[in-house]
């Protein structure tokens, strides 16, 4: 979908994002692993969680990619997902241009707090040191599926409006 959108000029300048340190290897991209053990930005509450992994010996991850989009940079997170959940929420992101890296571990930190609720972790991730703006989005699916590919497109519109709503076009 991403590179639908650089190709037909939507977006500019597509990345995967990674981790200066510490990440996972999925199929060849390194994402940002969750952390083992949650605490809070008080330092107060800690939680070490069953949901930061996918099975015993897996680690949940999130794949984070980078764009221009009408003049902002967006970083786009996917949260990994176990085979029997849903599908996969997304969380687009404008962020200042001090620190990539330490706003996004933070922005990590919140999400596995918070047990991958986006809206629950939203007060969080806004107030953190970095981030201009934040917009949520759970993939959709397109209808129409080509009959080569059993996997179905994910629909860039709703993509794209999205993306409108949080650089406020």
């Amino acid at each position: 979908m991403l590179n639908l959108l650089r190709n037909k000029k939507i977006i500019s300048n597509l990345f995967c994002y990674q981790p200066q340190e510490g990440g996972l290897f999925r199929d060849n991209i390194l994402t940002w692993p969750l952390p083992k053990r949650v605490i809070d930005e008080y330092q107060k509450k800690h939680r070490r969680d069953k949901w930061t992994t996918l099975t015993l010996s897996k680690h949940r991850s999130v794949l984070v990619y980078h764009f221009d989009y009408s003049g902002s940079r967006v970083f786009l997170l996917e949260i990994e997902c176990r085979e029997n959940e849903g599908g996969y929420c997304a969380l687009l992101l404008e962020i200042t241009e001090e620190n990539h890296q330490a706003t996004i571990k933070k922005v990590i930190n919140h999400i596995a707090f918070f047990r991958g609720n986006l809206k629950g972790a939203e007060s969080k991730i806004r107030a953190s040191s970095g981030v201009l703006d934040m917009k949520t989005w759970v993939h959709a699916y397109n209808k129409k599926q080509d009959s080569s590919s059993s996997i179905k497109p994910l629909n860039h519109v709703s993509f794209t409006k999205a993306l409108r709503t949080l650089t406020g076009e």
